[in-house]
């Protein structure tokens, strides 16, 4: 199965017309998910695939099977590259709800103060309802 996945990866992605694939939550990966995602990495015929992953950092440790996949070379023969976010702030969520409703009601929004008990819509899967 892995390889025929592959195989179509490889007929839809070329550089004439490159495929982006998003993963998010890897930190629950099960092994043949992080398996399919490291023969990908290691494809050397596989061109027009950018791969882009998501993870928690805080819930995966040294040992964790995605850190070790992060660690193999991949088909460049480096590991592959690992971008660190950090987390958004309360006065970065407030800049980017007014901006987005600025730009939703073609005018210029105002920053409210915060609340002082912990809100639903602060939590990261409900921020980009915003």
């Amino acid at each position: 199965m892995r390889a025929l996945l592959i195989a179509l990866l490889r007929q839809v992605a070329a550089p004439e017309h490159p495929l982006v694939l998003f993963l998010d939550d890897l930190q629950w990966a099960d092994q043949p998910s992080l398996d399919f995602i490291g023969a990908l990495l290691e494809d050397t015929a596989l061109r027009g695939l950018l791969l882009i992953g998501a993870y928690r950092d805080n819930e995966v440790d040294a040992a964790h099977p995605l850190l070790r996949l992060l660690r193999q070379p991949t088909a460049t023969g480096a590991p592959a590259q690992v971008l660190t976010l950090a987390s958004l702030t309360a006065g970065d969520m407030t800049r980017v709800a007014c901006r987005h409703a600025a730009s939703s009601a073609g005018q210029r929004a105002t920053p409210q103060p915060p609340h002082s008990t912990p809100r639903p819509a602060a939590t990261p899967s409900l921020r980009s309802s915003f």
